[in-house]
């Protein structure tokens, strides 16, 4: 049999779809793997040689083709009888369980938290577009970013005048959540919450602290932008605000997310697989000793990790961008030169 014209040729996506729920988002279709059922962890795009396809749980870290995914579906089958079988176009129905057992489900460590903090973000995003919230608007406004990018379901960015809610503290400050959705949108997982003081306010609580962001207890380590590396070029930037500016201003280009801080440190144990499918990763850390000390963190990813310099004087690119550079600009510049990482 001619495997390689059958993966070139054959209607992976139409097999696909008849086994498990997709959704097109971007290059990629994406949805609940029909081999170990994990949601919202198989991805399907269409390349050069044909339909490949990738699991974050059952998929060995790798892409796989469409004879890969015969001898998947068929395990019993000598190779070449499954692959007569999907490519004979044999009716398949969707299986009403996962065709293998689940793997379990990683735990959310907020989960105990998740329906407060659901509250929190919901509290937040409508008082940031009440009379309340004019200042933080205003702020916003100021650094560049848009009514589109503020109300963006992928962002739900708010704000909060200080107060407890369902038991939870949460500062005076804009509220930067670090959640995952579900199919529906609905979010799902909440990694942190993130508060940051405007620049001529004090915190509420210990006043003399001078530090411009504080998380909600409770909250641990998060890849903010997670939905935005499904790409095969993606920035990581310092900060919230520059992974923000890159979306803004960029998101047709590139993919931008970021651990939240210089200090934060890839888990590749938890994120190893999701940055996998990247083919490039851009590291766009601050111009100073704990930026350039957080990017070499990335070294373990190997040769497809690079630097993005921010243009001199500049300290970020959410300081360039508001002085008025155009980022799109810088991304498809940085993106000619190739700079290689250390």
């Amino acid at each position: 049999m001619d495997f390689q014209r059958i993966n070139h040729e054959f209607d992976l996506l139409g097999l696909a779809q008849g086994l498990s729920e997709l959704k097109h988002s971007g290059r990629w279709w994406v949805g609940p793997c029909p081999f170990c059922g994990g949601e919202d962890r198989f991805q399907l795009k269409q390349g050069t040689a044909g339909w490949v396809w990738f699991c974050r749980g059952c998929g060995e870290g790798k892409y796989h083709n469409a004879v890969d995914f015969a001898a998947r579906l068929f395990p019993g089958e000598a190779l070449p009888a499954a692959v007569r079988r999907i490519a004979g176009q044999e009716v398949l129905e969707r299986p009403s369980r996962p065709l293998n057992a689940p793997k379990a489900s990683p735990v959310d460590p907020a989960a105990g938290l998740l329906p407060a903090w659901k509250n929190v973000i919901e509290y937040g995003q409508s008082l940031l577009w009440s009379p309340a919230g004019r200042p933080a608007l205003d702020y916003l406004h100021a650094r560049g970013f848009t009514e589109r990018t503020l109300r963006s379901p992928w962002h739900r960015i708010g704000w909060s005048e200080g107060r407890k809610i369902d038991g939870c503290w949460v500062e005076r400050g804009i509220v930067l959540p670090c959640f995952r959705l579900d199919m529906q949108m609905q979010i799902a997982w909440i990694d942190y919450i993130k508060v940051r003081r405007l620049p001529k306010q004090t915190w509420l609580y210990h006043s003399e602290r001078e530090e411009k962001y504080r998380k909600l207890a409770g909250g641990g380590p998060g890849l903010y932008g997670y939905h935005w590396i499904n790409v095969d070029i993606v920035f990581v930037t310092e900060g919230e605000f520059d992974a923000l500016v890159l979306f803004q201003e960029a998101c047709d280009l590139v993919g931008s997310c970021t651990l939240g801080s210089a200090s934060e440190r890839l888990d590749i144990a938890r994120w190893g697989l999701d940055f996998l499918p990247v083919a490039q990763i851009y590291l766009a850390y601050d111009n100073d000793t704990a930026g350039k000390a957080g990017a070499e963190a990335w070294g373990s990813l190997g040769g497809r990790v690079l630097h993005a310099r921010v243009p001199a004087p500049y300290k970020d690119i959410n300081d360039y961008f508001t002085a008025g550079g155009d980022v799109a600009a810088w991304v498809m510049e940085t993106l000619r030169l190739g700079r290689p990482g250390s």
